[in-house]
């Protein structure tokens, strides 16, 4: 929590600085000396005392996005405005320009360095320890600086591939401790570490960590971390306080926009500020530091009016309370099916809030057809968010078609069925209506697939028997592939669930399924754009295809329905995924209606094919599959 016991000298030195801007020189050529009147000596409410002895200012400049060469002025613009806590880090690409323009107020004695809090972060290909310290020293070098006040380890990842976090959290603590010893670093800390990972941390701790900077805003309260930190004596600064709905957009996530919520505004006009002010006061009094980024003087020295005033608890209340609430730094870019952090809560320790809400928004906007996996690391959060609904009252467990699948280190005859029982158990469920296996690769390495597919097969056929499962499939098997299980096979696969769009037809393994009396069900049916780029692989965006927009124009119909509608018709069930309520109300309109044959004809025609989504992560030279062909069995299109 923050008062206001300091303000009476501080307001004399404010009203000095307004007196000047508006009768002298500009901004630009103000001396800190005057807007620090008064204030020197006198933390109080406006720094947090850490565990290092040293203390935080609590308002901070936060320089996220910001170039290299905006950085040069912005962080002059902030430190004239009145922010005395500079946070920056290596994968800013900033560290260079942030350093320039405190080299120019310290020369011009604008500025002081011991009245300057400034942080930098160990990037994630740093984590050796013996490329800590050359890290930092380069980071001091292009700061331009002899000390750090703060180094923070930036994320819990080295993007080492392999199921440990390499090196251990325990190894790299170890050098930044000796950076303290050096004199280099004043306090050390972590960002983006949950309490399960600060704990690790701290079993072999000899300098405690000072801080854990982590989003907090009210669309994301990260209450669990806050508190936990608070009782361990680490403080928590807060970056993104204003939830970053323009970086937002930049992640693909169509987010609310706290700056734009009614009910901020309405908190913020009864006050007589600003709902950047409203939602960093929020900040403050939720027992964190904040650090709003800018790069626009305007908004620095509105950020300062943060000071000087409470919420009272009844709207303190009220932004602490809003439903909606999303990671939107979820760290996706550290997670790999083949690392440490497979999902969400493998990272953050936490159920994925995304998932408990989008599921329940495809279920209220009619969808009975719920489909997951061990490896998308969020059975927890769907189950949770199931069970919301039907607690409530809103959906019966009989209505629902509730699919999951076995992972690929679970093809071990016996570890089948401890398998299914963990998701079960995730997912607070007596049975499945679909378990399939989702590989044909049990990641074991050598020229064969071991274990036999009829021996995982075997087993999966048991937990029918077991009414654990009502029926069994397979996902992203070829049609050779289900011979070879169907030659032993007592219960035949119910479904194959492969990728299918108009960009990828599929329609060899659907003639085939079809055929057999497999029904196919089409993953990324709307083709998964966003997924193909955060797997930095170039394609054409089908939702923004321009004939397909002719067609979904002509009949009425949105992009997406159109996409669907044809998947549909295309002879398969589809599975379009979606965290946007909107998009899941939207993706209802595939229903009703039928594509004209010409129509039809033309989305089954489209030249460009591809399969987005190769299993190019089981392909492996020591493998059984070492080319797409041996994975699927077919030429790359």
């Amino acid at each position: 929590m923050v008062d206001n016991k300091i303000w009476g000298m501080a307001a004399i030195a404010v009203a000095a600085m307004i007196l000047l801007v508006a009768t002298g020189p500009p901004l630009s050529q103000l001396k800190l000396s005057v807007i620090l009147a008064g204030t020197k000596g006198s933390f109080g409410d406006t720094h947090a005392h850490l565990s290092s002895g040293h203390d935080i200012p609590l308002l901070g400049w936060g320089s996220f996005h910001a170039s290299a060469e905006d950085a040069v002025t912005a962080v002059q613009d902030a430190v004239l405005a009145g922010f005395r806590h500079v946070d920056t880090a290596k994968a800013y690409g900033n560290e260079e320009g942030i350093g320039n323009g405190l080299a120019k107020l310290f020369s011009e004695g604008t500025a002081k360095r011991e009245d300057l809090f400034v942080t930098s972060k160990l990037w994630n290909d740093d984590h050796a320890p013996s490329a800590v310290l050359p890290a930092l020293e380069t980071s001091l070098s292009k700061l331009q600086l002899d000390y750090l006040d703060l180094y923070l380890i930036h994320w819990p990842s080295s993007l080492e591939a392999g199921p440990q976090v390499v090196p251990p959290f325990n190894e790299i603590w170890a050098v930044m401790e000796s950076l303290v010893d050096r004199g280099l670093v004043r306090s050390i800390g972590v960002s983006n570490f949950s309490p399960e990972k600060l704990q690790i941390l701290l079993k072999t701790a000899r300098i405690r960590p000072a801080v854990n900077q982590v989003e907090v805003h009210c669309h994301w309260r990260n209450d669990r971390t806050v508190e936990w930190c608070k009782k361990e004596g680490i403080h928590v600064t807060a970056y993104a306080p204003l939830s970053s709905p323009q970086t937002m957009c930049l992640e693909h996530k169509d987010v609310p926009n706290l700056l734009k919520d009614k009910a901020v505004a309405s908190i913020a006009a009864k006050h007589g500020k600003t709902v950047a002010q409203t939602l960093l006061r929020w900040g403050l009094q939720h027992g964190t530091s904040v650090i709003p980024k800018s790069t626009n003087p305007k908004h620095s020295q509105e950020n300062q009016g943060a000071w000087g005033w409470q919420l009272p608890q009844e709207d303190y209340d009220t932004l602490s309370s809003m439903d909606f609430q999303l990671r939107y730094f979820d760290g996706g870019f550290v997670m790999n099916e083949n690392g440490p952090y497979r999902s969400c809560e493998d990272l953050s320790g936490a159920r994925d809030t995304d998932a408990v809400q989008a599921v329940k928004a495809a279920i209220k906007a009619g969808f009975r057809h719920i489909d997951d996996a061990e490896m998308y690391g969020n059975e927890e959060a769907i189950g949770q968010g199931i069970q919301e609904l039907i607690r409530a009252g809103n959906v019966k467990r009989k209505d629902l078609f509730i699919v999951s699948k076995l992972g690929n280190n679970h093809h071990a005859p016996d570890a089948v069925l401890p398998a299914v029982q963990a998701s079960l158990s995730k997912l607070q469920l007596k049975y499945l209506d679909l378990y399939h296996i989702h590989w044909p690769n049990s990641e074991e390495a050598g020229p064969e697939v071991v274990p036999p597919f009829n021996e995982t097969w075997a087993a999966m056929e048991s937990l029918v028997d077991r009414g654990l499962v009502r029926s069994i499939g397979v996902s992203n098997f070829s049609p050779e592939k289900i011979q070879t299980l169907l030659e032993t096979a007592r219960i035949r696969p119910a479904v194959n669930q492969v990728e299918v769009h108009c960009h990828f037809r599929n329609e060899r393994v659907i003639a085939w399924c079809k055929k057999e009396g497999i029904h196919v069900t089409a993953y990324a049916p709307l083709s998964s754009p966003q997924t193909m780029s955060s797997m930095k692989k170039t394609v054409p965006n089908l939702l923004q295809d321009a004939e397909v927009a002719h067609i979904a124009k002509k009949n009425g119909k949105t992009v997406a329905q159109t996409l669907l509608r044809w998947g549909l018709q295309h002879g398969t069930s589809v599975i379009p995924k979606s965290s946007n309520p909107k998009h899941s109300q939207d993706n209802q309109g595939a229903w009703g209606w039928t594509l004209p044959q010409e129509d039809y004809d033309v989305l089954s025609s489209k030249k460009f094919q591809l399969k987005y989504f190769d299993g190019g992560f089981v392909m492996n030279k020591k493998g059984p599959y070492k080319t797409y062909e041996d994975l699927w069995n077919e030429p790359q299109p």
